[in-house]
């Protein structure tokens, strides 16, 4: 079903920049 991979898609898209943000989090802090 096109909505479910649509969903699917945009559930990977958010996950992948919470993690990137984290990460930019995690490292930007300690060089603050």
């Amino acid at each position: 079903m096109w909505f479910e991979r649509l969903l699917q898609g945009v559930l990977d898209t958010l996950l992948m920049v919470g993690v990137s943000s984290l990460i930019a989090l995690l490292l930007g802090i300690p060089l603050a």
